[in-house]
């Protein structure tokens, strides 16, 4: 999960498994992640959602997400607010499932990961696939990866849809 962090990008959530939590990422069509470099194990990062509707405005929350110190494959995402005069934290955590550095990365939630194979007797997983932003990712190497994080979605998560589209830029 280190590679992920670092070199930091901007990335865009493309696809999510049906019936994946959304409590991290919301229901919002339009869902980015922006990583900062903070050291080589943890960054900052700005979660942006909004509608798909040119009207409508990003919504922004910044988390602090660090590699966990037993498992390299864990990221914890860490959000400080108050609520009733006192300081509270939410953490929401992430395993790996698949990275093509640069270019895109499959993710599961860790709540998720002992109910799906229980519920349903088998090793898909409720994916979500991020891909970096279309700028940084035209090369034909990047436009290569993208696709192979699509055929391992398809491979490893159970199906799902397209979440981002062409309508989130406009």
């Amino acid at each position: 999960a280190i590679k992920l962090l670092s070199p930091p990008h901007h990335y865009r959530l493309f696809k999510r498994s049906n019936g994946t939590s959304t409590s991290f990422t919301t229901e919002s069509p339009c869902v980015e992640l922006d990583y900062v470099e903070f050291n080589s194990t943890s960054d900052l990062v700005t979660l942006s959602t909004r509608n798909q509707t040119p009207q409508s405005h990003w919504e922004l929350k910044l988390f602090d997400v660090s590699v966990d110190n037993n498992d390299t494959a864990i990221l914890h995402y860490e959000e400080e607010y108050e609520s009733d005069d006192e300081a509270r934290i939410s953490r929401v955590d992430y395993r790996l499932v698949y990275l093509a550095q640069n270019s895109c990365y499959i993710v599961e939630k860790v709540e998720e990961i002992r109910t799906t194979a229980a519920e349903r007797g088998t090793q898909s997983q409720k994916c979500e696939l991020w891909t970096v932003k279309k700028e940084e990712s035209e090369s034909r190497s990047g436009i290569e990866a993208q696709n192979e994080c699509k055929r391992q979605f398809d491979v490893l998560c159970l199906p799902g849809e397209q979440i981002w589209t062409e309508k989130c830029t406009q």
